[in-house]
């Protein structure tokens, strides 16, 4: 829209006036969209949400003012507007508008809205109404996915061992009751990669929601033989007689291995003083025994009468972790070079640390020098 130059005649002086576009203003840019809330998740390109699900909008110039809604479902809330359009809309009366709980400049809240046709997968791009105007493109085709499969993951980041659960709600039409296929709503996969971790019937899920003409189901997986890396997560659904097959976006699940560091004190040290050797773990919450070995020891080497016997492999003791750390403290040791590893037991966060060739745990070794009085 051009703006118009008019000349008005005052007094015999002739006064242009630049009349600006109707509706001139800053055009918002969407930067992502994300569920609510969004801890542990890690959706790549596409957002999935179910009908009623809480989703929000991070961008720039989204809104003029910041107003939240004096109650939850409104379509238009400070001058804004929040269309999700689907790939084959063509006109207006197959938008479906967001029901909006906030707007501000930087940040819009909204609910999906339900879906006349609950038996497809919905992609979707986010279309803004601001004061009148229409932005269209702000995201891609298929930047949110409507009645998809929804996924989480708790904790994300996670620890080698430590049980990770994923969670998946599936929206389902029921289909006829009394029909044969009323109870047949399919099953559900989670995947890691290629690779199927689990698969869930939903006909044996009893955690769901009723919200007619869908039911919600809440599916979970746990597990606890995640190898240390960054796994690729997605739930997918088969389908059946009534919905079709679909899918959830992809989640990043990380999982590290227990970081153990050592150091000793003195070092080097005389004789007969005590040592005190301490073990650090990362993370610091980590809980549980650390033991101790010396491994220039003999399985079974008796010291002198005043000094405690190292056994086992050259095991000098076991301490307790207390806020990530573990202190052992000897005499025991003999003149010369002592090598010293530990074993971590592992609690249930973080996974056992193990030492020697041929294991799959990093482990530290430091040495330990004795000399003679």
């Amino acid at each position: 829209m051009r703006s118009r130059t008019l000349q008005i005649p005052c007094f015999g002086i002739a006064i242009l006036l630049v009349i600006p576009p109707a509706f001139a203003q800053t055009a918002p840019v969407i930067s992502r969209v994300t569920p609510v809330p969004s801890v542990g998740f890690g959706l790549s390109d596409s957002v999935a949400l179910t009908p009623g699900s809480a989703a929000a909008i991070y961008g720039t110039d989204l809104a003029n003012i910041t107003v939240s809604a004096a109650a939850p479902g409104q379509p238009q809330l400070g001058g804004v507007e929040i269309h999700l359009v689907d790939t084959s809309c063509q006109n207006a009366a197959c938008e479906l508008v967001a029901n909006l709980l906030r707007t501000s400049p930087t940040r819009i809240d909204f609910t999906a809205p339900a879906i006349p046709d609950i038996t497809r997968v919905w992609k979707t791009r986010v279309v803004m109404v601001k004061n009148g105007q229409r932005y269209d493109n702000l995201t891609a085709a298929d930047g949110v996915l409507l009645d998809a499969v929804f996924l989480e993951a708790g904790p994300n980041p996670a620890l080698t061992g430590q049980p990770v659960t994923f969670k998946a709600r599936v929206p389902a039409m029921q289909g006829i009751p009394g029909s044969p296929y009323y109870l047949r709503v399919g099953t559900v996969t989670f995947m890691d990669g290629d690779i199927a971790l689990a698969v869930v019937d939903l006909s044996n899920v009893i955690t769901y929601t009723d919200a007619p003409p869908l039911r919600l189901y809440d599916v979970s997986f746990t597990t606890s033989k995640l190898t240390p890396g960054t796994h690729t997560i997605r739930a997918d659904y088969s389908g059946d007689y009534t919905n079709n097959p679909k899918s959830s976006g992809t989640l990043s699940q990380a999982v590290s291995v227990p970081e153990i560091s050592l150091f000793s004190t003195p070092d080097p040290s005389i004789f007969g003083d005590t040592v005190s050797i301490v073990a650090t773990l990362n993370p610091a919450t980590c809980t549980g025994t650390v033991e101790f070995y010396d491994l220039s020891a003999p399985n079974t080497w008796v010291l002198p009468p005043t000094s405690p016997l190292i056994s086992e492999s050259g095991r000098i003791g076991t301490a307790i972790v207390d806020r990530g750390r573990a202190l052992m403290s000897t005499a025991a040791f003999m003149v010369g070079n002592h090598p010293i590893t530990v074993k971590y037991s592992g609690d249930s966060q973080c996974g056992a640390i193990t030492f020697g060739p041929g294991n799959d745990y990093p482990y530290r070794t430091i040495s330990q020098t004795v000399l003679p009085r």
